[in-house]
């Protein structure tokens, strides 16, 4: 089963990971194209025929302003889309997962154009890594990669 995790945020990051944990691919969606983009990626996931699965971080959001109609939209979008494609979701809150063993690790993933993961890519491969093991499957993390 495929992993599709979800940091959600004013930049939402996501990552798509194997039943091992494996990274087959992340990225970052703005709010302006999180639509569009979120639904390009359950479809191109789709395609390949394995069972998908989402975990999203729960946030917190407040009751009034910019910065909250904006986390809203963001919530509600990753909802819809979910619901839409009849995913099954579990939420975690960062301080369910964030403080776990796997966490802590080095997400020992580099990205295929060379460039450094976002907070939000490192996040999202965390939380996906997170339910994999609370799933139950083995999960053994890739090795640590060296700086040069």
């Amino acid at each position: 089963m495929d992993t599709l995790a979800l940091d959600p945020g004013l930049t939402t990051g996501f990552a798509i990971l194997d039943d091992n944990g494996a990274v087959m691919g992340c990225g970052n969606l703005d709010v302006a194209v999180l639509h569009e983009g979120l639904d390009q990626v359950i479809r191109t996931v789709n395609r390949t025929g394995h069972e998908m699965e989402v975990v999203v971080e729960r946030i917190a959001v407040g009751r009034q302003g910019k910065l909250q109609l904006s986390l809203s939209y963001v919530l509600v979008t990753i909802d819809h889309l979910i619901s839409l494609y009849g995913l099954t979701r579990h939420d975690y809150t960062p301080g369910t997962w964030k403080t776990s063993a796997i966490a802590r690790l080095d997400v020992g993933y580099i990205r295929p154009d060379g460039k450094t993961l976002t907070p939000h890519e490192r996040d999202a491969i965390g939380l996906g890594r997170y339910r994999i093991r609370k799933r139950g499957k083995e999960h053994v993390p890739p090795p640590r990669l060296e700086k040069i």
